[in-house]
């Protein structure tokens, strides 16, 4: 299939960023359908460290900025970490529902980040993967079809990646833009 057709299946999005925005948190299209989100975890005077989202998966197809809520989606990317710091990090999805009153943490996991000391130091890959619903916190108001009133079904998406618990210089964050989520 060329990039003008549209078939059945599972959509991946992806965002790449642009050279001009290097360093930032960004988010800008370079292809049809094909997206990458990705932000640097500020590690003060030493080593950095980056947190991506690579892709977001509706098993629904097309078009991939509506999200089918009956069928569930999912969320992967990575965190490329400094290998001698060891602790657990946690990547969570949070939704802002536009002209409404939804804004909450829709999904969440832990991550657990060994120390493998090298010399010279490098980083270490750790791949992540949320899926909604299965990985709603217990203490968040799943998302529902219709939304709540008043308001839209499009929602403004965020990951964000925190270190042991707690926010500090060790964590990031990426707007992964608008979504139609019913």
């Amino acid at each position: 299939m060329g990039p003008s057709s549209i078939g059945p299946g599972p959509v991946e999005v992806k965002r790449f960023r642009t050279p001009r925005e290097s360093g930032l948190n960004r988010c800008s299209l370079l292809e049809l359908g094909r997206y990458t989100n990705m932000a640097q975890i500020q590690f003060p005077g030493m080593v950095s460290a980056d947190f991506e989202v690579d892709q977001v998966t509706d098993p629904n197809g097309a078009p991939s900025t509506v999200l089918d809520l009956d069928l569930g989606f999912e969320v992967k990317g990575h965190i490329d970490f400094p290998n001698w710091l060891a602790g657990t990090g946690n990547v969570s999805i949070y939704a802002d529902q536009r002209g409404g009153g939804y804004n909450q943490k829709i999904l969440s996991t832990n991550i657990t980040i060994t120390a493998n000391p090298t010399d010279p130091t490098s980083v270490t890959n750790y791949p992540w993967t949320v899926k909604y619903p299965t990985d709603l916190p217990f203490d968040s108001t799943p998302l529902s079809d219709p939304s709540p009133p008043p308001g839209s079904t499009v929602y403004d998406l965020t990951a964000v990646f925190t270190f042991n618990g707690v926010l500090s210089d060790v964590a990031a964050f990426v707007d992964m833009g608008s979504y139609m989520i019913n």
